[in-house]
């Protein structure tokens, strides 16, 4: 009893020892083992009991996975992926750790964990902390996105349609000021608790909502979902939100509940201790989504010949109830009513297929009291007696597939005929890959199956492929059959959309053995559902639907091959076929659209001749407080002065528009005072006398635009004139496609805009289209003489940007009749403003900016029309234009990696025995030499003229036979856990050896970059050379706190002073490796080292790593450029197949572990 009652402290027992035992007599029991001895406290048998069962339950391994996963969600909470020991102490027991959790827990999962040193954020010590070993991208899932996951909003949606569950006492009430302010506030983005966004003014309400999300993802962590507050704001601390989370506990009390029992305040997440509780998302969340793709044009297999499409069809299975107008759906020109926009989209479901495998054939089971007929070659009729009812063609469909089976399998049992495969699929798709790989790369499946992550409704019958052996076929309709019967007992009355989704989900997940966390990975894999062998395909690539709002082929990943166009998506179906069947070679057309934005050869329809872009432009209303460099702006090998660059700007604008519309002309409004000279065909000056100072530039633009109106509508008056269509915009834009669609496409509006999902600053004055009749351009007179008196009397003082932005949205939204709520949906309207038919378009399309930082057109969807740079993105601007031809820098780059066969190790990969790419399957050795192979044939095409050196151990039994590729061997240590260490050495050697050869024989000047061997160098990295001619050393970094900089890319200038300073700095990391982080684990030795070298300098400011934007600093005697991995060591996401959501300037792709076999 004396021992226990030490332990008071430690145990933070609320009350003396002796008085709680003897208050919890159920658990504790007290007896004297002797006279004149101290009395001994032991558990009663129940206790006992219990913990024993505790005991079990932590061992268990269900529990300790899920413990495992808990654990690191939240380290990774933490942003540098560690925490101290003593704030998981505190937290351990509402995590539901055991208390030996080092020793029980920890130990047995190296590859999660590993306790290091850090600086304790409160008192300056080191202590004993807790890491993360690599950052676990599939648990990087907040439980809010999980939800929303689980109601099917997709990815892009989710951070604009979650909100967090309130909860309020009853007879609560929020007054009308607050309720808005948390109205508001819930509609603000939703950020994930493991992104990071310090880069937020603290003080903002999207801040707090980030920390709350914090906040509220931390305590659905705990197994109580409750803990201290004191051990909350400990844990806010270590990330230096402590009074961000104190000031988040008395604003959200919908959220948070603070207990004060047993005089201990203990926060609560109230959610959790509702009996029900339904996820809250913001109104509107809606889907219509559009396509954006690569059409392969290389040479098939011919397999396609021997795959035969399969779709239920009948000209009342579609309603316009699945689009806005309920009458006819308008696309283009053409207008369709009912009946033939059904038939419109199943001609245009066979279009796709005819273009993508033009062997292959299409069969249409439909109802034969259908008056169907479809003359169209390699396409035929097969009628089925059924119900093809609106709401049980979803019932009806799986019972023509079976039907459908039946017979073809009694042909085959009659008369063996040669091998056909079957696809069955929606006729709301579009096929715009070749399917032939699924049978040729998986030859031993039955049936195929797209599944994505969604808990409710993970698999669709929408895509379901069957192999045409009599075998798959007889199994996959037996798994049909039983998907039936599920269908008609239990889900018969489930919504129409729903049943087979849901009966298939039971089929498959009710088997024991299956593992539904599959589906959360993106991956295709096997697994035998009874006596059928499925395959699982992701819907990402076999089932895409397309973003909400978009046009054509918005947001696709290249690699997509079926493209679903689900519900009111459906006219973009129609809409995108017009721009796939636009050139016979779509593959060349999308990705020379897409990364060059070249004018398609296809003859235009004669619109643009008569178009004329109209813009306000004086050598003096541009300045270079716009960007970095306040007196030079240098852009590859040209630096630019402020008036230099206002010139620069103002031709690359032009250029643009002479490339993408080369019969349009381009009038430029300016002040009769600026000194300005354009010879230029096709060009012409307007002056117009106004006030074109800085401050009142956007005042003037309006005035300007009114004022050529008026003397257009002059001249029309006394002597009329061809129509021409006029498009004021401002001088920082890249228009890379026809506009003439937008005056094709919308015959009645008189005056456009576009407009964004921003609630304060919906409309901007930089894109304005005017029809050229004269009542068109009258309208638009009048309706910019309304925005100009509103701008002039109510927004004059306003910041120069901002005046006309909220001139237009008055004008606009003061209408009653106006729904703003249209400008959250991305579709392009029309609407009366007053006397003026406006027409709305989306700034996605059409007034596109590119992420701050990004570099070309980073991130740019395909169907972009006009591309607005602001700011600091005018410097890409030049860069995007530029045509210069390469300047044979890449022929004095030598490439240098460090390799040996024993370096890769299949641990890497899920098969730890053999990895399978196509058809080809490769053992460990194999594989590595592989990928080395691989690494060397993406150099070799990318930059022929250089040359790849690998460094490898004298001892390693490698040979490669290649033209411009040598060995060179380094004694070291190569062994798996001290490669990282070695090929920091080796690096140095090779600079040693290579400034010893430079003393005693000048040479040509040779450009070093070394990399990995697992990367991918997908385009020119001679203008690293060229852009940035004064570093010495070049690294990669990204936005991440605790592992900014790796040394998987180092590029080294090839002169004798920069290779002598890269040695330098690298034996100054190496010294720090060797001597701080040996013990660290492999992978991270060198990113802490680098790390530490860099950021230890004091005037080092590693704010910069956010912004993603390149930059040169003096790391000591060495110059040190910093590129940013979005470029220079892009990683594809987790799962993903070849160049899988790639964006298209990057320059180098890293493929780290289970990505290898990509």
């Amino acid at each position: 009893m004396y021992t226990a009652s030490q332990l008071k402290a430690s145990l933070n027992l609320p009350t003396t020892t002796s008085k709680f035992i003897d208050k919890y007599h159920c658990v504790f029991t007290q007896f004297q083992p002797g006279p004149g001895l101290p009395p001994i406290v032991k558990l009663t048998p129940q206790a006992f009991s219990i913990h024993r069962e505790e005991m079990a339950v932590h061992n268990s391994p269900t529990n300790r996975e899920d413990t495992v996963q808990r654990l690191s969600r939240l380290l990774m909470l933490a942003g540098m992926a560690k925490l101290p020991l003593y704030v998981i102490e505190k937290l351990k027991w509402d995590m539901g750790l055991p208390h030996d959790y080092v020793t029980t827990l920890l130990a047995d999962y190296p590859d999660y964990f590993n306790v290091c040193i850090v600086e304790d954020p409160s008192s300056r010590k080191e202590v004993l902390a807790l890491e993360l070993v690599s950052w676990r991208k599939e648990l990087s899932v907040s439980e809010l996105e999980m939800r929303a996951r689980s109601l099917g909003i997709s990815g892009d949606k989710r951070s604009h349609d979650i909100a967090f569950p309130l909860f309020f006492p009853k007879g609560f009430d929020l007054v009308k000021r607050v309720k808005t302010w948390v109205d508001n506030w819930q509609r603000l983005p939703y950020i994930s608790p493991y992104e990071d966004a310090f880069h937020l003014d603290s003080n903002s309400d999207q801040a707090e909502k980030w920390t709350v999300a914090i906040m509220h993802e931390l305590l659905s962590l705990l197994v109580s979902k409750k803990t201290e507050r004191e051990n909350l704001l400990c844990f806010g601390e270590c990330l230096g939100l402590a009074l961000r989370f104190k000031k988040a506990l008395v604003h959200h009390p919908g959220i948070f509940y603070i207990s004060n029992k047993i005089r201990t305040q203990t926060v609560v997440l109230r959610e959790a201790y509702r009996e029900i509780w339904q996820p809250l998302l913001l109104p509107d969340i809606k889907g219509t989504k559009a396509l954006n793709r690569t059409h392969s044009s290389e040479s098939r297999s011919g397999v396609d010949g021997s795959i035969t499409f399969v779709t239920v069809f009948t000209i009342y299975n579609t309603s316009l109830n699945d689009v806005d107008d309920r009458s006819n759906t308008v696309v283009g020109n053409a207008s369709y009513n009912n009946v033939d926009r059904s038939m419109a989209l199943l001609n245009v479901f066979i279009n796709f297929i005819q273009v993508a495998m033009p062997q292959s054939k299409v069969i249409i089971l439909t109802d034969p009291m259908s008056d169907l007929s479809v003359q169209r070659n390699r396409v035929s009729l097969y009628p089925i007696q059924g119900e093809y009812s609106r709401d049980k063609l979803m019932l009806q469909r799986i019972r023509s597939y079976i039907t459908f089976l039946e017979t073809r399998l009694q042909q085959l049992s009659q008369k063996p005929r040669d091998v056909i495969h079957y696809i069955f699929t929606d006729s709301d798709i579009a096929v715009v890959d070749d399917l032939g790989q699924v049978f040729r790369d998986h030859p031993n499946f039955h049936l195929a199956l797209t599944f994505r992550n969604n808990k409710a409704q993970p698999l669709n019958s929408g895509f379901i492929a069957v192999k045409g052996t009599q075998e798959a076929m007889l199994r996959a309709k037996l798994f049909l059959q039983e998907v039936l019967k599920v269908y008609s007992t239990k889900y018969r009355n489930a919504s129409r959309m729903l049943g087979d989704q849901l009966a298939l989900a039971l089929v498959v997940m009710s088997k024991p053995h299956f593992d539904a966390r599959r589906f959360s990975k993106g991956l295709s894999f096997s697994e035998d559902i009874g006596a059928t062998s499925v395959l699982f395909l992701p819907c990402s690539l076999y089932n895409w639907t397309p973003p909400e709002g978009a046009g054509q082929f918005h947001g696709m990943p290249l690699d997509v091959k079926v493209v679903h166009f689900k519900g009111s998506r459906k006219r973009l179906m129609l809409e995108s076929w017009n721009f796939y069947s636009s050139s016979q070679d779509i593959s060349d057309m999308l990705w020379t659209k897409a990364l060059n934005r070249t004018h398609s050869s296809e003859s235009r329809s004669g619109v643009d001749g008569s178009i004329t872009f109209v813009t306000v432009f004086t050598i003096y209303n541009t300045s270079l407080n716009d960007v970095d460099d306040r007196s030079n702006t240098v852009v590859g090998n040209a630096s630019y002065n402020n008036v230099d660059r206002s010139m620069a700007l103002l031709n690359v604008f032009i250029n643009f528009i002479q490339v993408a519309m080369p019969q349009s002309k381009v009038i430029i409004l300016t002040d009769p005072m600026s000194d300005l000279s354009v010879q230029r065909n096709r060009v012409s000056l307007y002056p117009i006398q106004g006030e074109y100072s800085r401050d009142k530039l956007m005042l003037q633009r309006i005035r300007s635009y009114i004022t050529f109106l008026e003397t257009r509508l002059q001249q029309l008056s006394q002597k009329p004139r061809d129509v021409i269509h006029y498009i004021f915009t401002d001088s920082d834009i890249a228009v890379v496609d026809d506009l003439g669609q937008v005056f094709r496409d919308h015959p009645n509006f008189h005056l456009a805009l576009t407009f964004r999902n921003n609630k304060a600053q919906p409309l901007n004055s930089g894109f304005i289209a005017v029809k050229g009749t004269q009542e068109a351009m009258l309208r638009a007179k009048l309706f910019l003489q309304e925005v100009l008196k509103v701008y002039s009397t109510k927004y004059r003082n306003a910041s120069r940007m901002l005046g006309d932005q909220l001139a237009l949205a008055l004008v606009v939204m003061s209408k009653p009749h106006f729904d703003a709520r249209r400008f959250s949906k991305g579709l392009s309207f029309s609407e009366d403003i007053g006397a003026t038919s406006v027409l709305f378009l989306p700034c996605s399309l059409y007034n596109w900016t590119p992420p701050e930082g990004a570099g070309q057109f980073h991130g740019m969807p395909l169907d972009v029309k006009v591309m607005k740079i602001y700011n600091r993105r005018t410097k890409a601007l030049n860069r995007t234009h530029s045509s210069e031809s390469r300047s044979g820098v890449d022929g004095s780059i030598t490439f240098v990696t460090v390799f040996t066969i024993y370096n890769t190790s299949l641990n890497d990969v899920d098969d730890r025995s053999n990895t399978v790419v196509g058809n080809a399957s490769y053992n460990n050795v194999d594989r590595s030499m592989a990928l080395l192979n691989v690494f060397i044939n993406f150099i070799q095409v990318a930059m022929p003229q250089s040359k790849v050196i690998i460094l490898t151990d004298p001892m390693s039994d490698l040979s490669v036979q290649r033209n411009r590729v040598s060995l060179y061997p380094i004694q070291g240590e190569y062994s798996r856990d001290k490669l990282m260490l070695q090929r920091i050495r080796s690096y140095i050697t090779f600079l040693e050896t290579r400034l010893q050869q430079l003393s005693q024989k000048p040479r040509d000047v040779i450009h070093y970059i070394f990399t990995d061997s697992d990367i991918a160098v997908v385009d020119d990295l001679g203008q690293v050379f060229r852009d940035h001619p004064n570093f010495h050393l070049a690294l990669t970094f990204r936005n991440n706190k605790a592992q900014p900089l790796n040394s998987g890319f180092i590029a080294v200038k090839g002169t004798q002073e920069a290779m002598l300073r890269a040695k330098l700095f690298l034996q100054e990391v190496l010294k720090v490796y060797s001597t701080k982080y040996r013990n660290a684990s492999r992978m991270l030795g060198d990113q802490l080292a680098l790390a530490l070298v860099v950021m230890s300098k004091p005037h080092f400011d590693a704010r910069r790593f956010s912004k993603g934007l390149s930059f040169s600093e003096d790391i000591g005697a060495t110059s040190v450029l910093f590129l940013p991995c979005s470029l220079y060591n892009w990683t594809p996401p987790e799962g993903a197949g070849q160049f899988h959501g790639m964006p298209l300037d990057v320059k180098v792709m890293k493929i780290y572990n289970r990505s290898i076999p990509v």
